[in-house]
């Protein structure tokens, strides 16, 4: 059991340290003085081009990835996702969109743009559905794992009243 501790807080932490990298990420980039990307010099030359090429495209895959890491981070601090907790992640973190969309509207050189919205909104939800699906898929294999499961023994999987049951997993 002191494993799977360990485990589940290890990679909230890490699911927390990646989203909060995304999250610097994006505002960053959409509060830059310049809706070109080549100017932002950290930024790695290709991820920029295709950027410049895709001026409201490229908000889907920015934000589909913070929808990803914010549903993985979530089922990992709540472990579970519930029908609240998936429409709580939706509605911070396409709310968190609209508010850097919104607040180009002070940067002189930047415009507010729906079509920017809209494509978050969609990699937001994009983001989410395959976050559901990786936690699905990790939950079915973590199930079948008898290593993983809290009450193993060498000799098989011990059940609630401690009766070990060889075929249960195979």
């Amino acid at each position: 059991m002191p494993n799977r501790v360990m485990l589940r807080l290890f990679l909230s932490g890490l699911m927390g340290l990646i989203l909060a990298a995304l999250i610097i990420v994006a505002s960053k980039c959409a509060l830059a003085p310049s809706s070109e990307m080549k100017s932002l010099l950290w930024l790695p030359r290709s991820l920029a081009y295709w950027a410049d090429l895709q001026p409201t495209f490229r908000n889907f895959p920015a934000f589909g990835l913070i929808g990803f890491f914010a549903t993985m981070f979530a089922h990992c601090v709540f472990r579970s996702l519930s029908l609240v907790c998936i429409l709580s992640v939706a509605a911070l973190v396409s709310g968190f969109s609209i508010i850097l969309e919104g607040m180009q509207l002070m940067i002189p050189t930047r415009c507010f743009e729906w079509a920017d919205i809209g494509w978050s909104v969609a990699g937001v939800c994009a983001g989410l559905l395959g976050g559901i699906f990786v936690v699905r898929i990790l939950a079915i294999f973590f199930s079948r794992n008898e290593f993983l499961s809290e009450k193993t023994t060498i000799a098989g999987v011990r059940g609630a009243s401690g009766v070990c049951r060889r075929n249960r997993h195979c």
